[in-house]
């Protein structure tokens, strides 16, 4: 709540963007834009109703980073990663492991990071976000670096 909140709060109201401590250590307050996609782990862990709403949004998420130019941010592993357009690969190779009777556990999912980005470039660049899909998060925090 403080470094979220309070802090920041406190700075704008005084105008500071950051200072100082006596020990040295530098208080800054910076802007924070952050998105997700329910990863595959959520989605197991989820009970009844979650767990069909997780997987939908996933899907809804995926399809719009497909249709808005972040189809590479979706990565499809089997122990290795397959990028952007590589679905077809990946599902010839996951059935050559079936063929073969080999078990093999299939992850799609987008890295958090990766995603921030990619939302916060399309923000500055007046581009549309789905704000609600992705249930984006704008704020400030202040961050406290030694």
């Amino acid at each position: 709540m403080l470094a979220e909140h309070d802090l920041p709060d406190l700075m704008q109201e005084l105008n500071i963007r950051d200072f100082t401590l006596t020990n040295g250590s530098k208080v800054e307050i910076k802007d924070v834009i952050t998105g997700s996609v329910p990863s595959q782990g959520a989605i197991d862990r989820a009970k009844g109703d979650d767990k069909d709403e997780l997987r939908i949004r996933q899907q809804q998420c995926f399809e719009w980073l497909r249709q808005n130019g972040g189809a590479d941010l979706i990565k499809s592993n089997v122990e290795v990663q397959f990028g952007r357009n590589e679905d077809d690969a990946c599902n010839e190779f996951t059935n050559e492991l079936r063929n073969r009777h080999m078990h093999y556990k299939r992850g799609v999912g987008v890295h958090p990071s990766s995603l921030n980005s990619f939302i916060k470039e399309r923000l500055a660049e007046g581009k549309e976000v789905d704000l609600d899909l992705f249930r984006v998060y704008t704020g400030r925090i202040a961050n406290i670096r030694s």
